[in-house]
Parts: structure tokens; C-alpha cells; sequence
């Protein structure tokens, strides 16, 4: 279910909600386990070819839940500056309601973990492919296929 943004005049374009994903480093996937009890984990993560990528283990509490309920919801915080004098913080951020797909093709793996060594390692790419390609089998790549995508600003930064 979609709540409409309260504070309409604080949207976020979706052009400034890609590029806030495209640029921010780390966010928090949100997801229900099967008792109904939420769950949520900071990660690192790729915006893609219009889809967000997380990798990590093929086992633990995060990838369990997400093939028991590809749901989830996965927040960024692109700016937070609090103003103390002002009593507010200059902020943006993007929330993503999406679909979790386990990546299993071998080719796109690869172009997703090639995409995550670009934005964190780019001067290490040759290591970066070395250790994909010996952990391929091993490690877990999930797609985030964006369903809804909703971004907020201070009204300060508009």
C-alpha cells in the first residue's frame, strides 16, 4: 500500500532520487521474516542498469528472509546536515519499495559485482575481477527491481 508524501512541495524529482542512489555508498534493506517480525541491515550497494544490487553470504538471517519474502524496502540518506540554531537538519533521502530477485546467471553475477568494484574499488579492478571470479559460485547476488521510489528534501534545500 502506497502512503502519499504528506508534504508534496518536499518531493524529490526521480531524476534527484537516481542520482542521490546512484552516489550514496550504504543503505538499509528492510524486510519481514515469516514470523512477521521485521528485520533490517545496513549494506553497500550498485545502482545498476535500474536496479539496486547488494551481494554478501549465501546463508544468514538476510538472505533467508528474502527468499521467503522478496519484498522489501531499502532507505538511503543522501544528505543529513542537522541545524541546531534552526532546529531542523537539511536532509535528502530515497525509499525504495522493491522486489528481491537472487541473481543465479553466472554473466550478470559478474556485471553486478564488476558494477559494485567500479563505485567502491575502481583503481583495483583487476584484483576486484580476480576475486569475483573465484568467489562467483560462492557469493550471493540479489537484485532490487524498484516497484515504487519516493524521495524527500528539506524544504532549506529546495
Amino acid at each position: 500500500m502506497q502512503h502519499p508524501m504528506r508534504r508534496q512541495l518536499q518531493a524529490l524529482p526521480a531524476e534527484a532520487c537516481f542520482d542521490l542512489l546512484l552516489n550514496a555508498t550504504c543503505g538499509v534493506l528492510s524486510m519481514v521474516d515469516a514470523d512477521n517480525t521485521p528485520y533490517a541491515v545496513p549494506v553497500n550497494f550498485v545502482l545498476y542498469k535500474g536496479a539496486i544490487y547488494i551481494h554478501g553470504a549465501p546463508m544468514g538471517a538476510r538472505s533467508e528472509i528474502v527468499k521467503a519474502n522478496p519484498k522489501v524496502s531499502f532507505c538511503v540518506i543522501g544528505q543529513d546536515e542537522i541545524v541546531p540554531e534552526k532546529l531542523t537538519s537539511y536532509f535528502k533521502s530515497v525509499i525504495v519499495k522493491g522486489t528481491v530477485n537472487v541473481v543465479t546467471d553466472d554473466k550478470k553475477k559478474m556485471d553486478a559485482l564488476m558494477a559494485l568494484s567500479q563505485k567502491f574499488s575502481a583503481d583495483y579492478m583487476d584484483k576486484a575481477k580476480e576475486e569475483a571470479q573465484a568467489k562467483l559460485h560462492y557469493v550471493e547476488v540479489i537484485e532490487i527491481v524498484i516497484d515504487e521510489m519516493v524521495g524527500k528534501q528539506a524544504t532549506e534545500l529546495m
